[in-house]
């Protein structure tokens, strides 16, 4: 069985200062992806089926998972509000959320989005 050795190369972690939001928006619109850790709570698991998911406070304990964050952006409430969100791609199947596509508020660390975002640069072999 011959196996194909694949590594990342120029590769560094989004930093946790102040502006971890822009830089992650940075990211996506040079490279288009960032891979991040969340908390996936029970109801984010469950029962998301669409909309921007907003994770009622509760005790409810969640684990932990990787997606990717692809976009952003904000939808204009009723109200006169607007409300900011991250577009992300989950991995359990196209039957989950929004065609396998989530939203999630951004700027209020709704699903607890980690630092551990890694910026790829080139794929060599």
């Amino acid at each position: 069985m011959l196996i194909n050795r694949w590594k990342a190369s120029n590769w560094h972690t989004l930093g946790l200062e102040m502006g971890w939001e822009q830089l992650i928006k940075e990211e996506i619109f040079y490279n288009g992806t960032v891979p991040v850790d969340i908390i996936a709570y029970g109801s984010f698991v469950r029962f998301y089926a669409g909309g921007i998911y907003h994770h009622a406070m509760t005790n409810e304990i969640g684990g932990g998972h990787i997606v990717r964050l692809i976009g952003y952006g904000h939808v204009n409430c009723t109200d006169g509000r607007s409300t900011k969100y991250w577009l992300g791609a989950n991995s359990w199947s196209d039957a989950w959320g929004e065609g396998g596509f989530f939203r999630v508020r951004r700027g209020v660390n709704e699903i607890g989005i980690k630092a551990r975002d890694i910026r790829f640069g080139a794929i060599a072999l």
